[in-house]
């Protein structure tokens, strides 16, 4: 809770900038937590005990978290199960939440090791767009290869019955 945190004002900056980087590694490593057990909760049928359709149901209406983000901490958690050099180096500090994210959306275990090489060089900024510019699976571009566009992506909503929306999640 937020009165267990000591919040002191008048501080030096080194000590304010400690403590933001502080609570930035606290807030990734809560997300971290809450991709792990919720590829447990759904690969187990755990979700089922407290009457939901799906662990993303479960994070919906137990959680109070946004459907999307849930299915996103899902599919990163899930990929961190298959890329375990990308799942250390956030593990020990040395790759923030934020790039893991980034990474997660084209590495696969034949490309970890080059993308994590980036993650760790590269800004967030930069990584997005190494990310943008490459398909999933394929290695990241060398350093000032910045031929071809971003590739295009269009959101798709639709209405669809029970069924159907279970077998999409």
């Amino acid at each position: 809770t937020l009165e267990a945190v000591d919040l002191v004002e008048g501080l030096s900056g080194d000590e304010v900038r400690s403590r933001l980087q502080t609570g930035l590694r606290l807030k990734d490593t809560g997300q971290r937590l809450l991709a792990f057990y919720l590829v447990e909760l759904q690969d187990h049928d755990l979700y089922k005990d407290t009457g939901h359709s799906s662990a993303i149901h479960y994070a919906e209406n137990r959680l109070d978290m946004d459907r999307r983000r849930a299915g996103e901490l899902m599919a990163v958690g899930r990929t961190l199960l298959t890329q375990p050099l990308i799942d250390r180096a956030f593990c020990e500090g040395r790759l923030s939440w934020s790039k893991v994210v980034r990474v997660a959306r084209v590495a696969t275990r034949d490309c970890e090791k080059r993308w994590l090489e980036d993650a760790q060089r590269l800004s967030c900024r930069d990584l997005e767009r190494a990310v943008r510019l490459s398909k999933h699976g394929e290695p990241p571009r060398e350093p000032g290869d910045q031929r071809g566009l971003p590739e295009v992506r269009f959101r798709v909503n639709a209405s669809v019955g029970v069924l159907a929306h279970q077998k999409l999640e």
